[in-house]
């Protein structure tokens, strides 16, 4: 019994240290992170540009502050809007 513990408590550290990394964002996400903030700065008032840094914020980790800038967009803005999604 105790062997059989031990492999599974031995087989559940190795499962989660290998999956526990730290996200880091590659250069490309932080220049356009830095890109979309810089263009929200200039034009607060655009739900696209709004959209665009929340979306960045998400992709760079800052998902608090991605959410509560995306909670700022009305709902009607994606009214008639279509999904597209580039490869």
């Amino acid at each position: 019994m105790i062997k059989l513990v031990m492999s599974m408590l031995l087989m559940c550290l190795f499962a989660v240290s290998g999956y526990a990394e730290v996200y880091r964002p590659s250069e490309v996400v932080r220049a356009d992170y830095l890109l979309t903030k810089e263009t929200f700065e200039k034009n607060p008032r655009s739900d696209e540009a709004r959209f665009n840094y929340a979306m960045s914020c998400a992709y760079t980790g800052k998902i608090k502050t991605g959410w509560d800038t995306l909670k700022l967009i009305p709902e009607d803005y994606a009214a008639g809007r279509r999904l597209r999604i580039q490869f």
